[in-house]
C-alpha cells in the first residue's frame, strides 16, 4: 500500500549524546587549546572585548548577527551559486532515479520514444539568518569572570525554481501520487492478464508488466497525456491487448494512468511541498519561527592585565584564558528545508583558548584564536550526497553525527576616531574538518516494488561526509562606542563583514551585519 507521511515531525537534535572517544592529545592541539574562544558563534566574543570584569560587576548584553548569502565556495575555492545544483538542461534529471525511470520506460516501449524529458530549469536561492544572543556576565573575582549566552535564531530561505517551456517536454507529476488507487488497480490488471497467457508468452509479458510497476515506483515524474512519451505507452498497451485477444483472453482497460500535463513551475512547487507527497519540504520563501540556539556557558581567567589607562580607566593590555561549553539546546539542521542555516548544532561542544589585546594612545590591537571539540550526537538527516538537490523523505534517517573540529582565529586593529568612539577592522579565519556520520540502524532492505515513488535511495550515511569540511576568510569593519569606565555604563557597536576567500564545497559565501549593546552594573566591590 501507499506509504503514509510522517504523522509528526520532531526535527530537534536528539539528546542521545555520547563522547565519541578520547580527546586528541597531539602537540598542535595542545597549543591550540591555549587559544581563544573567539567566534564560532555570534555570542560573547563577537563584540571584541575579552577582558575580565572587575569584581562584582555585572554586564548584560543584547547582541545581533545577520547572515546572508546566495553563493558558496567550491572544493577548490571557486565561487558557485547556491542554486547551481537546481539548474540543469533537462529538469527531469532533478529527480532521483531518473535513469531507472528511463530504463523502465525503454523496456516497456522497446525504444527511447518515452524517455523522460523536460525543459531546462532556472533557479534562484538565497539564505539568511538573524541571531539575537542575550548575554549575562559576572565578575566573580578580580581574576575570574563567568558568563552565559542564550541565543535566539530565525532562518529564512528565498527559493524559486522554474522550468522553461519545451516542445519536447513529456513528463509531469506521477499519477501514483495523486491517484494511487487507480495506478495500483491498473498495474494489478496488467500483472494478472500477463499471468493468464501461455507459459512462454506469460514469462515475457509478466516481466513487461513488472516494468510498469517499477516505472511508477521509480520517480516523482511520469509521462504525460498528449505527449510523445504518453502516446508511446498507450501504443505499448495496445500491443499487449492484441496479444491477449490473439490468445482469446479479455483485454485490459485503455485508461492508462498518465500525468495530466508536463511539469511546470507551479506543479513543481506543489510536488515538493505536498504534505502527502514524496518530498514534504517547506514551501519556498517561508520564514521559520524564532527558535532557541545552543546555550553557552563560559569562564574567563585573567593571566595578565596592565594598569588602567588614564583616559578611559580600562586596562591598557591583557591576556585572558577562556573555556566554554556549548549545550545541546539548539534544533540543528532542519531536514524539511531545501537549504538551511542551522540553529546551533544541537549537541555538546567544548572550546578553550586565549586572547590578548593592548591599546597605545589612539591605536589598539586585539588577537584571539579558538579550538572547538565537537561531541557525537544523534540527529535526523536526509541521506544523500550534495549533488542530489532533491532528496525524497523516504531517505530521512537517524544518524550519529560527529562534526569536524573547528579552528577560529581573529585579528582586530582599532583606531580612536575621538575617544570613546573607535574604528575597528576585523579579519577572521575559520577552518573545520570533515564531519563523520554513521547510521544508527542498518540500511533498509529492499522491499517488493509498489507503484508509488517513495524514492528510497538506500545510500550509506557516509555520503553525508562529502564536502563537509570548511575554510573561510572574512574581512570587516565597524564602529564601537566605549566610554571611560565608570563614566557611562553603556557601550554599543555595529559593523559589517564579507567573505573574501574560502573552500570546502558547501561553505556559504556569507555577508554579516553585527550590532549590539551592553549595560554595566556594579553589585559589589566598589
Amino acid at each position: 500500500m501507499r506509504p503514509k507521511p510522517f504523522p509528526r515531525w520532531e526535527i530537534r537534535a536528539l539528546r542521545a549524546l555520547r563522547v565519541s572517544g578520547p580527546l586528541p592529545c597531539r602537540p598542535g592541539v595542545l597549543v591550540l587549546l591555549l587559544l581563544t574562544f573567539a567566534l564560532p558563534a555570534p555570542g560573547v566574543a563577537q563584540d571584541g572585548d575579552w577582558s575580565v570584569l572587575r569584581k562584582g560587576d555585572l554586564r548584560v548584553g543584547v547582541l545581533g548577527d545577520f547572515i546572508w548569502g546566495d553563493e558558496r565556495y567550491g572544493v577548490n575555492g571557486d565561487v558557485l551559486p547556491l542554486a547551481g545544483p537546481f539548474e540543469v538542461e533537462n529538469a527531469a534529471t532533478l529527480f532521483p532515479e531518473f535513469e531507472k525511470l528511463g530504463q523502465r520506460l525503454f523496456d516497456i516501449t522497446g525504444d527511447g520514444s518515452a524517455a523522460p524529458v523536460l525543459g531546462s530549469s532556472q533557479a534562484t536561492l538565497q539564505t539568511s539568518q538573524t541571531r539575537v544572543p542575550l548575554t549575562l556576565e559576572l565578575g566573580l573575582t578580580s581574576w575570574l569572570t563567568l558568563g552565559a549566552t542564550v541565543p535566539f535564531h530565525r532562518s529564512r530561505v528565498e527559493a524559486e525554481i522554474g522550468i522553461l517551456p519545451s516542445a519536447l517536454a513529456n513528463v509531469g507529476t506521477n499519477p501514483a501520487i495523486s491517484n494511487y488507487d487507480a495506478v495500483l488497480a491498473f498495474t494489478r490488471e496488467l500483472t494478472e492478464a500477463a499471468a493468464g497467457l501461455p507459459a512462454e508468452q506469460s514469462t515475457i509479458w509478466t516481466s513487461w508488466a513488472a516494468n510498469w510497476v517499477d516505472a511508477y515506483a521509480a520517480s516523482a515524474v511520469f509521462p504525460a497525456t498528449g505527449t510523445v512519451g504518453g502516446e508511446a505507452l498507450l501504443e505499448a498497451v495496445a500491443e499487449f491487448n492484441a496479444v491477449l485477444s490473439a490468445a482469446g483472453l479479455p483485454t485490459v482497460g485503455t485508461a492508462v494512468p498518465l500525468a495530466d500535463a508536463p511539469l511546470d513551475r507551479d506543479d513543481l512547487r506543489a510536488l515538493l511541498s505536498d504534505p502527502q507527497g514524496p518530498y514534504q519540504y517547506y514551501p519556498p520563501s517561508i520564514p521559520l519561527l524564532w527558535g532557541l540556539g545552543d546555550v553557552e556557558v563560559e569562564a574567563r581567567l585573567r593571566v595578565l592585565q596592565g594598569g588602567p589607562r588614564r583616559e578611559t580607566g580600562r586596562p591598557s593590555h591583557g591576556l585572558t584564558l577562556m573555556g566554554r561549553v556549548r549545550l545541546p539546546t539548539g534544533s540543528g539542521e532542519d531536514p524539511r528545508g531545501i537549504y538551511d542555516i542551522p540553529r546551533g548544532d544541537g549537541q555538546l561542544d567544548l572550546e578553550a583558548g586565549a586572547a590578548g589585546w593592548f591599546r597605545f594612545g589612539r591605536f589598539g590591537l586585539a588577537g584571539s584564536g579558538s579550538y572547538t571539540l565537537a561531541r557525537t550526537g544523534t540527529v535526523l538527516r536526509r541521506i544523500a550526497p550534495p549533488d542530489i538537490p532533491l532528496v525524497p523523505l523516504a531517505n530521512l534517517a537517524e544518524v550519529e553525527w560527529t562534526p569536524g573540529n573547528l579552528l577560529t582565529l581573529e585579528l582586530r586593529p582599532s583606531f580612536a576616531v575621538a575617544d570613546p568612539l573607535w574604528l575597528e577592522v576585523d579579519y577572521r579565519y575559520r577552518s573545520k574538518g570533515d564531519d563523520q556520520y554513521e547510521r544508527t540502524t542498518p540500511l533498509p532492505e529492499a522491499g517488493p516494488p509498489i507503484p508509488y515513488p517513495e524514492g528510497q535511495l538506500g545510500l550509506p550515511a557516509e555520503v553525508l561526509e562529502v564536502e563537509s569540511s570548511m575554510e573561510l576568510h572574512t574581512l570587516g569593519g565597524g564602529l564601537r562606542y566605549q566610554p571611560p569606565q565608570g563614566e557611562f555604563p553603556v557601550e554599543v557597536w555595529a559593523g559589517v563583514a564579507f567573505s573574501v576567500m574560502g573552500s570546502g564545497g558547501q561553505t556559504l559565501k556569507e555577508t554579516r551585519a553585527r550590532f549590539g549593546g551592553r549595560v554595566y552594573f556594579s553589585l559589589w566591590g566598589g
